[in-house]
């Protein structure tokens, strides 16, 4: 094939797959929603100057929003205050600094989508009047994703054929955002069929905490993933583990299991 027929049958590739994320959102009212949002944080960053290519300057679109940054003591990561004349986004200054460009995103999304400051496109603020605050932060957590990650990016440098934290760590470096936010962000997003887990250790035994995509608790409860060997010493450390048992309840399946081992208290398994 020719870098011209290679080229075509990318673009032809890529235009079926917005046909079919658009049947997607036309049937559910929500994720079209969900993408109408995304579409708006990215109008309001270009408008700024902000190009879809990660890491995005987050400093320089709040300014353009008017919108102060500062660092404090907080009871919680983030927020938003605001008085008469000013708007200010504050952020705990214990967080490390993924984690602080992450809730900056989030807060920002924040400010757009509750319409709190003004912007020169439509505010979706009417379509999620009735939201709950659950549903706000999640669809803010989708914005501040975008903001970092945008989704036109991603497809074009992740590797559908293989999931790995290899392409994780790159994507994660390039974006300044967390390595489980870059995961959990490509299988989201479909781009890889695999599944990921939030794993800690208890007693010799592994304990899912909560995966990407969603499994209700019964069902993490059921999971049991074979424990890789490593040392205090050699943490944080990557595992791949070919062709091994999972159990879920009474079945069980056979998958690799690639972990991301930070800590004995914390690890990510990628299953594919």
């Amino acid at each position: 094939m020719s870098s011209r027929q290679g080229q075509e049958a990318r673009e032809l590739s890529r235009y079926f797959e917005l046909l079919f994320d658009k049947a997607k959102e036309q049937r559910s009212p929500r994720r079209a929603l969900e993408a109408e949002a995304r579409r708006q944080i990215r109008l309001i960053a270009a408008t700024a100057g902000i190009p879809a290519v990660p890491p995005p300057d987050l400093r320089k679109l709040a300014a353009c929003l008017g919108v102060s940054i500062r660092e404090t003591s907080l009871a919680m990561k983030g927020r938003v205050i605001q008085d008469t004349l000013t708007t200010a986004i504050e952020i705990e200054k214990t967080l490390d600094e993924s984690e602080k460009t992450f809730v900056l995103a989030h807060e920002i999304a924040h400010l757009i989508l509750e319409n709190l400051v003004p912007t020169p496109h439509p505010s979706i603020r009417s379509a999620i009047g009735t939201f709950s605050y659950t549903e706000i932060e999640r669809l803010c957590d989708i914005c501040a994703e975008e903001l970092l990650l945008p989704l036109e990016w991603l497809r074009d440098w992740v590797d559908p054929r293989v999931p790995s934290f290899t392409v994780v760590e790159e994507v994660a470096h390039i974006s300044r955002c967390q390595i489980e936010t870059a995961a959990s962000v490509i299988i989201k997003n479909g781009l890889w069929s695999a599944k990921l887990y939030w794993c800690s250790w208890k007693n010799g035994a592994t304990i899912v905490d909560r995966s990407c995509p969603p499994d209700e608790p019964a069902v993490l409860a059921s999971v049991r993933l074979p424990l890789p060997r490593v040392t205090q010493a050699s943490l944080p450390s990557r595992v791949v583990q070919r062709d091994v048992a999972v159990e879920f309840g009474d079945q069980r399946c056979r998958y690799h299991v690639e972990w991301f081992i930070f800590s004995r208290e914390k690890a990510l398994a990628l299953l594919y």
